[in-house]
């Protein structure tokens, strides 16, 4: 097999951390593979080893330029499959499928809202892929298919051996004299930092050892002004696990105006902590979140008076928090491991090169 993976950019973002787990897996199971980024702008860390794996094209170069690129590359590399991770990648693999006669994956399905361009460029492209891969049943649902051969869903995994013997911090030490509610999420509009300030806001009044502590890319200044000097938002950091040390309880709002999510990385990230964990219910959080068994779901309207009240009974309880946290901590290992999506992205690929006994046109397996 040889897999090329393609995706709009490699900046810091949910998919392109899946695509690095699912890079390593790929590398360490000796599948030769390459990722073919659209635009050259990269923003996530990437090790040595799959930095080598990386072609990264010209963004300034206009659309019908960069996809003349990516065929000179699909005529270099020969690709069994082509995993496609958003709406342009897919469209542009499309226009060369049957020319380069690769099988095709569509896995931009990550969240669970309804948008209209996507629907429209699913309903164009659909015809044409091989397979359709979502990382939450809400996602799938939301794009009308049911589960089947063609239509699979894939969860995101996480790398747990990023959560054991983590290093201490200097820099995030002082969040210990705290209760710390942390929300990893980068500033746009799909993620309400909005409702998270207010509910800040309201605790730090009722708490002298409270702080909330958020990191993602983005200013958080542009969306909310903040009272409280227990507020920081530290913008984008690679080391999620040494910040998650210090906290104890893990908070992820969504607008569900904008966006609902699929398997969210930073929900993996608390579980994988230890970490009880609030979150809006909506998408597929409930698939990772059962109410009052490993965290609380609250309303998609992001109650203020709601979400409060919870913080309040996990502040006030710490056996409770330990419990849900030790909870979301064992289903984190036992499904959300990224061998298990790994495997079942491995099995992907083999059953659809056996479809046409596409495994022959390859030697490196």
């Amino acid at each position: 097999m040889r897999i090329l993976i393609c995706v709009s950019s490699l900046q810091y973002g949910g998919k392109e951390r899946q695509i690095f787990e699912l890079m390593k897996g790929l590398i360490a199971h000796n599948i030769t593979c390459i990722v073919v980024s659209l635009s050259n702008t990269v923003t996530i860390q990437i090790s040595e080893n799959i930095s080598k794996c990386i072609i990264a094209l010209d963004e300034s170069k206009c659309k019908l330029q960069r996809a003349y690129d990516f065929y000179k590359v699909l005529v270099e590399y020969k690709p069994t499959i082509v995993h496609a991770w958003d709406d342009i990648s897919t469209e542009i693999a499309v226009i060369f499928k049957y020319i380069m006669k690769y099988k095709l994956i569509d896995c931009r399905v990550r969240g669970s809202h309804k948008y209209y361009k996507r629907l429209v460029s699913m309903f164009i492209c659909h015809p044409f892929v091989d397979i359709l891969v979502a990382n939450s049943i809400a996602g799938m649902n939301s794009v009308n298919k049911t589960l089947d051969s063609k239509h699979l869903v894939v969860y995101n995994g996480i790398d747990l051996d990023r959560f054991k013997n983590v290093r201490s911090n200097n820099a995030y030490e002082k969040y210990m004299k705290f209760f710390t509610v942390c929300m990893i999420a980068n500033v746009r509009d799909e993620k309400d930092y909005k409702s998270y300030i207010e509910v800040a806001e309201e605790i730090n009044k009722r708490y002298n050892n409270t702080m909330f502590v958020s990191a993602g890319c983005g200013d958080i200044g542009n969306v909310v002004k903040i009272l409280s000097p227990r507020i920081e938002h530290l913008g984008a950091i690679s080391n999620v696990e040494s910040l998650l040390k210090y906290v104890d309880l893990g908070l992820l709002l969504t607008n569900s105006k904008c966006a609902k999510e699929g398997t969210s990385n930073s929900i993996l990230e608390y579980m994988a902590t230890g970490l009880p964990v609030i979150a809006t219910n909506s998408g597929g959080t409930p698939e990772l979140i059962e109410h009052e068994y490993n965290g609380y779901l609250v309303s998609e309207d992001n109650n203020v008076n709601e979400i409060t009240q919870y913080i309040e009974i996990l502040i006030t309880n710490e056996a409770h928090r330990q419990t849900l946290g030790d909870r979301g901590k064992s289903i984190v290992s036992n499904r959300y491991d990224s061998s298990i999506m790994i495997n079942n992205y491995i099995s992907i690929y083999k059953n659809i090169c056996n479809t046409n006994n596409m495994l022959s046109r390859d030697t490196d397996i």
